[in-house]
């Protein structure tokens, strides 16, 4: 990788993914080469849960979150992949082909052929995040803290802003008790 001039991090990241694939591998006594899917479903549930003996009646949060471990898995099927183009291993079945079902459609989609777009079999979905912000009460103690002006308009933009969908921004009236000047 760091002759294609991938980041430090990238590199890092990489090296410490796979060795926690190797781990993996060297705990079950499972040959890299000779490594099936079943495996791979196996190490997912590792990575979540790993080294567990104990069971426990509640459920335990996972170790690791699902965009974690599809990074992980990212770096196990790009290893494998550069192993199949090398020609050490034969091709395993990490990925499948399905019918490009994209939303949008390039210009004259329908002339040619269809093509199949490849896709990791084993992915977990990962749910969207929840954004925090502040509460209209925490803006305000922000805002009583600024020292001047600009600051204040600063802070009230920015919340109004992002508060709104778009939409609204021009009906908003900046509050004249915050902004005397104006």
């Amino acid at each position: 990788m760091e002759t294609l001039e991938r980041s430090p991090n990238t590199v890092k990241n990489y090296a410490h993914h796979l060795k926690l694939y190797w781990e993996f591998l060297d705990d079950r006594g499972i040959e890299w080469t000779s490594v099936k899917f079943g495996d791979l479903q196996r190490f997912v549930a590792w990575l979540k849960k790993p080294a567990s003996s104990v069971e426990f009646i509640v459920p335990e949060q996972p170790k690791r979150s699902r965009r974690t471990v599809n990074t992980i898995l990212t770096a196990v099927y790009v290893f494998y992949e550069y192993q199949m183009c090398l020609g050490n291993i034969a091709e395993l079945p990490i990925y499948k082909y399905v019918k490009d079902r994209r939303n949008y459609k390039p210009f004259l989609y329908g002339i040619g052929k269809s093509k199949r777009i490849r896709k990791a079999r084993l992915k977990l979905k990962e749910g969207k995040e929840n954004i925090k912000t502040l509460t209209p009460e925490q803006v305000q103690q922000a805002t009583n803290a600024c020292n001047c002006y600009r600051d204040r308009l600063l802070i009230q933009l920015l919340y109004r802003g992002a508060s709104s969908n778009g939409t609204e921004n021009r009906d908003k009236k900046i509050n004249s008790k915050i902004f005397p000047c104006l």
